[in-house]
Order: C-alpha cells, then sequence, then structure tokens
C-alpha cells in the first residue's frame, strides 16, 4: 500500500486510556460535536499471517481533508500523521504484531490556530480528540505438539527503592493440555566491586525471596518489593542482583544500589520557586 501522504510529525502518546473489546467488534469513539461530520476510525480484527498478526485501521474524513494520529502501544505508528482526501477513506493494515494484547488509539490532532473562543483563560490550542481507544488480542503463534514450557519475565528496579517483578508460563496457540509447570526462583545475589571497578558476585548462598510455579491454570505472576524489602536486601549487601530464575538459568535480573537524582529548579524571580529570605 502507497505511504500516506505526510502533514504532522508525531510525538509519544501519553495518557491514553485503552477499553477492552472482545472478539471481531470494532468500536468507534463518541459523536462529539468538536468531531467534524463523517470523520470516523474503525479498528478492524485480527488476522494470523504465518505467526504474526495484522489488524486494519479504516480512517475516513468527513467532507473536508481530515489528519489522523495511530498509535499502537503508546507509540506513534510510522512518524507521520494521516492525511485522508475528504470524503474518501484509507485502511493502514498493522502488521507484524506478537502475540499478546496490543493497544490502538486513534487521535484527530490538536489544532494550534484554534480560536481560543471567550474564554478569557482558555489555550488558543484546541486538544486532540480522542476517536477511538480499544485493544486487540492476537494469539497467532502455532501450537506446540507434545510436551512444552513458556517461561518469560522481568526484574525492573526503580531508583534502588521498588522492584517490580513479572513472570509468565502461558499456553502457545491455545494448547493448554501439553503446558508443562514451571519453577520459577527469586533470590538476591550480594555483589562487591573489585579494584578497578568491576562488579562481582560474592562467594556467598544467594537470599531466597520467592518461589513459586506457573502452568495453565496459574499462567501469571507479579510482585512488587517496597521500601522495607529492599532496605532487607541493601542491608545485607548495598550491590547485588536481583535474579528470577528457572532452574540455574536467569530468566530477568536487575541491580541493586542505583539512585536517581533529581534537579531542582534553579530559583528565581520568575520561577515560581521560593527565594530564600535576604533580610532585605
Amino acid at each position: 500500500m502507497p505511504a500516506p501522504a505526510p502533514s504532522l510529525r508525531l510525538g509519544p502518546r501519553l495518557g491514553t486510556v485503552t477499553v477492552l473489546v472482545l472478539g471481531a467488534l470494532a468500536w468507534t469513539g463518541p459523536t462529539r460535536a468538536d468531531v467534524p461530520v463523517g470523520v470516523e476510525a474503525v479498528v478492524g480484527s485480527v488476522t494470523c499471517d504465518a505467526e504474526d498478526g495484522s489488524v486494519p485501521v479504516t480512517l475516513t474524513a468527513g467532507a473536508a481533508a481530515t489528519d489522523f494520529e495511530l498509535y499502537l502501544d503508546g507509540e506513534p505508528y510510522g512518524d507521520e500523521a494521516v492525511a485522508v482526501p475528504g470524503g474518501t477513506s484509507t485502511t493502514i493494515t498493522v502488521a507484524g504484531l506478537a502475540d499478546g494484547g496490543h493497544a490502538f488509539d486513534v487521535v484527530l490532532p490538536g489544532d494550534p490556530g484554534a480560536d481560543p473562543g471567550s474564554d478569557p483563560g482558555s489555550d488558543p490550542e484546541s486538544d486532540p480528540e480522542n476517536l477511538v481507544s480499544t485493544t486487540r488480542e492476537v494469539a497467532c503463534d502455532a501450537a506446540p505438539v507434545g510436551a512444552y514450557t513458556n517461561p518469560k519475565g522481568s526484574v525492573e528496579v526503580f531508583c534502588g527503592n521498588e522492584a517490580v517483578v513479572t513472570a509468565t508460563n502461558e499456553p502457545i496457540g491455545g494448547n493448554t493440555a501439553d503446558l508443562q509447570p514451571v519453577t520459577f526462583t527469586l533470590s538476591f545475589q550480594p555483589w562487591a566491586t573489585d579494584a578497578d571497578g568491576v562488579g562481582l558476585p560474592l562467594d556467598v548462598p544467594p537470599t531466597p525471596i520467592d518461589t513459586f510455579t506457573l502452568d495453565s491454570s496459574t499462567p501469571a505472576y507479579e510482585r512488587v518489593l517496597g521500601e522495607t524489602e529492599m532496605g532487607e536486601l541493601a542491608a545485607l549487601s548495598p550491590t547485588g542482583m536481583i535474579n528470577l530464575l528457572v532452574g540455574d538459568e536467569v530468566v530477568s535480573q536487575s541491580g541493586l544500589g542505583g539512585t536517581c537524582v533529581v534537579e531542582a529548579a534553579t530559583p528565581d524571580a520568575t520561577s515560581g520557586v521560593a527565594l530564600p529570605a535576604t533580610g532585605a
């Protein structure tokens, strides 16, 4: 399909709210007075091309040419907005989708030259209009033959005082009967820094944090290690690795000991930051 005509550069999509839509139904956003008549976006159903999914997104302009922004999983799909001539429709096929849930958002860009109206406090820029917020579930991977496992996981440490651990052992291609249980181990391995500044694990046994088993009836796990638990680990060693393992194989790991630096605004007479008293 030919590339759509460019009109606007896109940036990250923030604050997207997605609504789960099951089956092959397509949903368009509510009709609003500030959305031109005839303008709509329809997110179609999933089709499989080998083991990748694809989803058609149909954009329809009203009487006038209309720019649309398409976001996939919160990120712009393509570098530019899609310009659709008045009275016509364009279908974009979003292809190469991996198994799992994917969020689709179609937005009418805001108009930086819009009339602010009579409200003296209004911004001269109009806000973008969200036409569609929905998700599609892709399940295109071929079902394995015979017994199998599918362990995945992640460990993320935030500012050294919180860690989020997730793990899954999910069926592939709907084959729940042959999915075998997987036992995960979550542990902390203290590290030390040598004379060259290289971090090395200490020759001590890891400290167990949790052990859990995932199967077709319980395929997912999530745990947040809060400030108290992270403080207990730091008391054992200020540096080290939080490891998520299956047997001796590391599924994911993240280091303890990172810090966050917050830069304060420089105080001045116009910054809004309180200036120190001078006694003057």
